[in-house]
């Protein structure tokens, strides 16, 4: 469960409070947000403090939070703001569309193009090739991304079998 602290100004300075906001959509301060039902509010009124409580935080949770003590009488808002980034590990990686421990058989002084994808993380994974655990350096690759919210990320490595 993550939590968003938010404090107010308790003194009289004519200022009033204002709820939670989230991507420009206006929360509320009571237990229980309406349309909401994995986030909840924890207040202390004493303190000043308000807390966002989001329960299995998902991909949709994705947004600008923000707290803000509203303005009276010709002051402007206080505002404090965080950005929640929701980080997907890849659900499943292929080389050239292969399952786990596939064999590719190819014929010697041919060369290789070996695509390796990583489907299903956020951000786009960042791939490394390995040659029978000694990792290959990066030399020239193309690297390909697919359109966004698809979460892939192609690293494309020709291998020459050290033909030279």
């Amino acid at each position: 469960m993550r939590q968003k602290n938010c404090g107010r100004d308790l003194s009289s300075r004519g200022r009033r409070k204002l709820p939670f906001l989230c991507n420009k959509l206006e929360l509320s301060f009571d237990p229980k947000i309406p349309g909401y039902p994995r986030y909840h509010m924890e207040v202390n009124e004493d303190e000043g403090v308000y807390n966002l409580h989001i329960k299995s935080v998902n991909f949709q949770d994705e947004g600008e939070f923000q707290c803000q003590v509203g303005p009276a009488m010709n002051h402007t808002p206080i505002r404090a703001g965080a950005q929640l980034r929701i980080l997907i590990p890849p659900d499943y990686l292929t080389v050239n569309g292969l399952g786990q421990a596939s064999t590719m058989e190819v014929s010697e002084n041919v060369t290789v193009r070996l695509t390796c994808q990583a489907v299903g993380s956020k951000p786009a994974a960042q791939l490394k090739w390995y040659k029978n655990n000694v990792e290959v350096p990066k030399g020239k690759y193309l690297s390909l991304f697919s359109p966004i919210n698809s979460y892939k990320k192609n690293i494309v490595l020709p291998i020459d079998n050290d033909v030279r």
